[in-house]
């Protein structure tokens, strides 16, 4: 499953961006999801935090690119601005310390999960710090 993150991360960064990532630096920072839960029912508290650590204590880039996004495998909707692609794409530019310090962002802030019929599967966030001009991988995957 690592593996197709990866491949899936790299395709949709290849075709929204139309660059050539470089991992170079991918040990400069860490990010990290956290959910309460990966399954939800009516009436259960949902919430998405993303935490980026920096390891170095300096930066390389300024600002960093956060890149974090939702999909299922054909589709896919990045935050911020939660838009869809194909064809549309975001990210988050971001400051971040230049000390060895986490920076946390409220992705989707705390709700109950509604009471609502149907059901979704197979979805999966992503995430990762880029350079500001988008050609270098700074952070590992997360997902």
């Amino acid at each position: 499953m690592k593996n197709l993150g990866w491949l899936l991360f790299f395709i949709i960064i290849g075709l929204a961006a139309q660059f050539r990532l470089s991992a170079a630096f991918a040990e400069d920072f860490n990010v990290r999801l956290e959910m309460p839960a990966h399954c939800f029912a009516p009436g259960d508290l949902c919430s998405l935090d993303a935490y980026i650590i920096n390891h170095s204590g300096s930066h390389r880039f300024s600002p960093l690119v956060v890149l974090l996004d939702i999909g299922n495998g054909t589709d896919y909707w990045f935050w911020p601005s939660w838009c869809h692609y194909p064809p549309d794409f975001d990210y988050y530019m971001a400051e971040l310390p230049d000390t060895p310090d986490e920076a946390g962002f409220d992705v989707i802030p705390q709700f109950y999960w509604p009471d609502i019929t149907g059901q979704m599967t197979g979805l999966w966030f992503w995430s990762a710090v880029l350079s500001s001009d988008l050609t270098q991988l700074a952070s590992n995957i997360a997902s």
